[in-house]
């Protein structure tokens, strides 16, 4: 979609799809629009999304002990 018809949800309405049978659909047929608060860019590696997690080390603390910990966390985190 060209730039200046990314800035409002109005431009849409002009989005039409193919369908199987080669006639063309409008969006808002297959697919409920909905205006809502969220992010205005989404971090990404390659072609998927990313994010970034930074943190301090406590005294003591080795950068591998907290990789691995973090990693853990993560895992039973997804694991859900």
């Amino acid at each position: 979609m060209l730039p200046q018809f990314q800035q409002h949800t109005d431009g849409l309405k002009m989005i039409y799809l193919k369908s199987d049978t080669g006639q063309m659909v409008p969006l808002s047929a297959v697919a409920k629009l909905e205006e809502n608060a969220g992010p205005q860019s989404i971090q990404h590696s390659g072609q998927l999304p990313s994010v970034t997690i930074s943190f301090s080390l406590r005294p003591g603390t080795s950068l591998g002990q907290a990789t691995s910990e973090i990693e853990d966390a993560a895992k039973a985190s997804l694991a859900r």
